[in-house]
């Protein structure tokens, strides 16, 4: 799983989940290939990165966020990797924190000097609710 400069497929999982947590809308778009596809919780069928980052950008309404990613899994696929990975959210809003426990299926290839996401199934698999400090 590693490109020619020496990053491998995994780094833009983890480059996605950290961009969203800084809110970085251009470095979440770098994550995808423009030709991406990706569907979000069940939701629809999102064609190209910019509609992509668009449905993100509405979606993300949290005050902050981090999300934890584990369990990576990947195997060749064509030019890239399929991976499946499971993610672990913490979103603060409202004096609330949302605990998410999120599924991510993702086709990974090598494009334009760099690994991107060229499609993407996301789903929500539990989620919880705490009061928030600080």
């Amino acid at each position: 799983m590693r490109a020619a400069a020496g990053r491998t497929a995994e780094d833009v999982l983890v480059r996605y989940l950290d961009a969203i947590d800084r809110f970085d809308w251009d470095a979440v778009g770098a994550c995808f290939a423009a030709d991406a596809r990706a569907s979000y919780g069940g939701g629809p069928l999102l064609e190209g990165r910019d509609a992509i980052v668009e449905r993100l950008r509405e979606a993300h309404t949290a005050e902050a966020s981090t999300h934890l990613l584990g369990g990576v899994v990947a195997e060749a696929a064509g030019a890239g990797f399929r991976t499946r990975s499971a993610v672990v959210a913490y979103l603060k809003k409202d004096g609330a924190v949302r605990i998410r426990g999120l599924r991510y299926e993702d086709l990974i290839e090598e494009r334009d000097g760099g690994w991107r996401i060229v499609e993407r199934r996301h789903t929500m698999q539990w989620m919880a609710e705490a009061p928030a400090r600080g």
